[in-house]
């Protein structure tokens, strides 16, 4: 595999690929707070607090296109100027409807999947320590972006996702590119071994993706277990990453890692948002 150039400037936290943006416009870009980092399906809940805390005030459960449980956090603040979405120019896989203070009714971007229509949305986004999927088919005009973290890895999120991508397309999948920002290091993703057991109960395939680190932590390399599982299901060879390490990056105040944030949480900020694209010409 080879990767694309990507450039992240050291005083903005802003990144891209260059071959996307030479392409289709295409940014990713830091953006910002959020402490709900995951969005595992409350069924999934390792226990009945963590079930407590998927299902509080702050999020709104739906049911998505797969009719599985889908989060869709609402209390997040976002600028106007950051997120510019309309029901008419954007395709959405799954959204729920939330009235504005003018009383329209619009659609709030899950960080699980979207396809989108180039260029008519700006930006879509994903929540920290997580990466951005985004998948790209020779002469079709229109991609596919979906966050992936290691609870949407465990649910088959991508398999899902590049499975409705391919029927829109009704075409060949194969030749698909997929870019992948940033590089989620399982030197530095680590879950506990009750985490990791919770996981396995899940999807029993994600064993062989952890590996035993420190203090009784286990790294999880869910980013080879997608792109192993894009190969398989749908013979997609052709794969970009970043290579930045989110860890790495966020030492250098380029990009957010919860791991830091938790270990010193005087230097380094919680729950920020590490990645999103602008698909705007």
């Amino acid at each position: 595999m080879k990767s694309l150039p990507f450039i992240v400037d050291s005083k903005t936290g802003l990144g891209h690929f260059k071959r996307l943006e030479e392409f289709f416009g295409v940014k990713n870009a830091v953006t910002f707070d959020s402490k709900r980092w995951g969005n595992m399906s409350p069924k999934y809940a390792i226990n009945d607090n963590e079930k407590k805390e998927i299902s509080g005030k702050d999020q709104v459960l739906a049911t998505d296109y797969f009719d599985t449980d889908t989060l869709i956090s609402v209390s997040t603040p976002l600028e106007p100027s950051l997120l510019h979405v309309t029901k008419e120019t954007v395709k959405v896989l799954d959204y729920a409807n939330q009235r504005s203070g003018d009383g329209f009714l619009e659609p709030i971007i899950t960080a699980n999947i979207v396809v989108l229509e180039v260029p008519d949305i700006e930006v879509v986004f994903a929540p920290a320590d997580c990466a951005i999927l985004y998948v790209v088919v020779n002469g079709f005009d229109g991609v596919l972006a979906m966050h992936i973290g290691a609870p949407q890895a465990v649910q088959d999120t991508h398999l899902k996702g590049v499975a409705f991508f391919r029927d829109i397309l009704q075409g060949d999948i194969s030749m698909a590119e997929v870019f992948i920002t940033p590089h989620i290091c399982p030197r530095h993703y680590l879950l506990s071994a009750e985490r990791r057991e919770h996981y396995i109960s899940i999807s029993p395939k994600v064993i062989e993706y952890f590996a035993s680190q420190e203090d009784d932590l286990y790294g999880f390399d869910f980013i080879s277990l997608v792109k192993e599982d894009l190969n398989t299901q749908f013979g997609i060879t052709t794969f970009h990453e970043s290579e930045l390490c989110t860890f790495e990056e966020a030492q250098n105040g380029n990009l957010f890692s919860h791991r830091l944030s938790s270990q010193q949480p005087d230097r380094y900020q919680e729950g920020r948002f590490n990645v999103a694209f602008s698909l705007s010409s």
